[in-house]
């Protein structure tokens, strides 16, 4: 990662795989050594691959937009086009802590550019298809893709598509 304007341009494996939602072990898309973000909200950790994340930014300006629905924060302006940040507490129903000055994930999904504002970005890992850990039907497949043991705490993988998928979507169409 490389510093420049208070934001942090994510490098990113080039070999890339997508899975469907399944919960055999061997079936999750995770490829040898792949890249994943490792981020807190709350108390709780998750993971992002970071082929899904263009940048991370530190400090940006939000512009509150109505009728957006309660999981949008506002928007930003990246590169001279209007980006959505959606508040991730939110999103899987947390109480939300975090200000305005919370680190915002420049992710892709879907062909289309998100902001995730996160409480914290811990740190990027470098992880192995073995180390992830197969979760019990009860975990929604749609949103999580397995489990990564980091120093002893448990990191949910996230399958971005489905966690933005249907409703959450749909709000953030108007911007277009």
């Amino acid at each position: 990662m490389s510093k420049k304007n208070n934001s942090h341009h994510v490098q990113k494996s080039e070999s890339k795989e997508k899975g469907e939602a399944n919960r055999k072990k061997e079936d999750i898309p995770i490829i040898p050594q792949q890249e994943m973000i490792i981020i807190r909200e709350g108390e709780e950790f998750y993971g992002i691959l970071l082929d899904y994340v263009d940048e991370i930014k530190r400090d940006i300006t939000l512009t509150e937009a109505p009728n957006l629905g309660e999981f949008v924060s506002g928007i930003t302006e990246i590169m001279g086009n209007m980006v959505p940040v959606i508040n991730f507490s939110n999103l899987i129903g947390l109480k939300t802590k975090g200000g305005r000055k919370t680190p915002v994930l420049i992710v892709k999904i879907s062909n289309q550019i998100i902001g995730l504002q996160v409480d914290e970005v811990i740190e990027i890992v470098e992880i192995n298809k073995e180390e992830i850990l197969s979760l019990p039907d009860i975990f929604p497949p749609m949103i999580l893709s397995g489990a990564y043991d980091y120093n002893n705490k448990v990191v949910g993988i996230l399958r971005l598509e489905g966690l933005i998928k249907g409703k959450h979507i749909h709000s953030l169409k108007d911007l277009k």
